[in-house]
């Protein structure tokens, strides 16, 4: 399937925004980490039965499909929203990220009273009532917990992600063992330099009948400068990296968790976006991530704020948790969307308020630069 055909597959009732596709996401690397010590799947290991698995948090696959020459390269959807930690827990659980509970950065706890951001752990109280909705994060196994199982350790390389709440990161790596002592990554603002480093921290674990998990940060440079020179030199380093690992004998999965899309809000959706956010409105701080983000309405509010930000953010779609599931983007009762707000924003157009209004390029919505990222492999002769 091309990426033009898988799109086309997953397009939905709203104009350039696309859905999550029901087998080719994330949930097609988890498969395919499992099945290549099946000797099923697109990964064919090498007598020293290595695999090293390279997670690229920003790369897209339109810039992946320049840069890197696999021997297998599948473009898959994203999830929604096309966030770091939604995308990464599905990429090991294959699950949607509606079923295993972290949609996006900030979200109802599962008290289903405040909001919790799941990067730091910190909660929001409400400052008047609202409906309550909890839930109930389940624990799900890993792909690590699976290998594990028939005798294949795990290494991850978390490097950015230790930062992370304790929960998060225990449920990413479960089953793996974290090896947060490697040395640490250069500045981001270097990336050719942070890739020849990685490169040195997967050749010093690399081992026979080990899976190595490693994650590197190309994001936070793209936020800022987009797919620069810079950011293809790193892409081409990572594709010589993994020739290097293949032909030494060790099998090559790399895939990206979602791509960056230019995004600049305007003076007048900026004032917006903060005049119908404040205590006066919303009895919680807004949710979401990036481009798709959510807000919390004191009762009665709801109609007329929607009707505001459908008037004034002409790039953004207003809708809400109920139309998210009739378009396919979330299942219907699931726990994901649950945790969502009453009114929803998605952006497909540049001007929308993005938490950071410094960031040039961004993520979290669903239009094709977000949500169509790659999968490649290199396997051993």
């Amino acid at each position: 399937m091309s990426a033009a055909d898988l799109l086309r597959q997953t397009q939905s009732p709203m104009t350039g925004l696309y859905r999550r596709h029901p087998e080719r996401n994330l949930g097609t690397v988890a498969a395919a980490i499992v099945s290549a010590y099946r000797e099923t799947g697109p990964v064919r290991l090498g007598p020293r039965r290595s695999l090293v698995v390279i997670a690229v948090d920003g790369l897209g696959y339109t810039q992946a499909a320049t840069a890197l020459k696999p021997d297998v390269m599948l473009p898959l959807t994203s999830e929604f929203p096309t966030t770091t930690i939604a995308c990464l827990l599905t990429s090991v659980t294959g699950r949607a990220a509606g079923t295993h509970g972290f949609i996006g950065v900030q979200y109802l706890h599962a008290d289903g009273l405040r909001t919790v951001n799941c990067h730091n752990g910190r909660t929001a109280d409400p400052n008047g009532p609202g409906p309550s909705r909890p839930t109930r994060t389940p624990t799900l196994p890993t792909v690590f917990d699976e290998l594990a199982g028939a005798g294949v350790p795990t290494v991850m390389l978390p490097n950015e992600l230790a930062a992370l709440d304790a929960d998060v990161l225990g449920r990413l790596a479960h089953g793996a063992r974290l090896l947060d002592t490697a040395p640490p990554l250069p500045p981001a603002a270097d990336p050719p330099s942070l890739v020849e480093a990685f490169a040195e921290q997967i050749a010093a674990n690399i081992a026979r009948n080990t899976v190595i998990w490693a994650y590197v940060d190309l994001d936070r440079h793209i936020h800022r400068y987009g797919f620069d020179p810079s950011i293809q030199a790193a892409a081409t380093g990572l594709d010589r990296l993994a020739r290097r690992l293949r032909d030494g004998g060790a099998a090559v999965l790399l895939f990206g968790d979602h791509g960056l899309t230019p995004n600049r809000a305007s003076v007048g959706t900026l004032a917006t976006w903060q005049a119908a956010t404040n205590e006066r409105w919303c009895r919680l701080p807004a949710g979401g991530a990036g481009r798709t983000r959510w807000i919390y309405p004191h009762p009665r509010h709801e109609d007329r704020l929607a009707e505001w930000l459908a008037r004034d953010i002409a790039d953004a779609v207003v809708t809400g948790p109920d139309q998210l599931s009739g378009w396919g983007m979330v299942e219907d009762g699931c726990i994901g969307q649950r945790r969502l707000g009453e009114i929803v924003l998605l952006a497909r157009g540049a001007d929308f308020p993005v938490p950071d209004a410094t960031s040039a390029y961004e993520h979290g919505s669903m239009t094709a630069d977000e949500v169509l990222i790659p999968m490649a492999v290199w396997s051993p002769a």
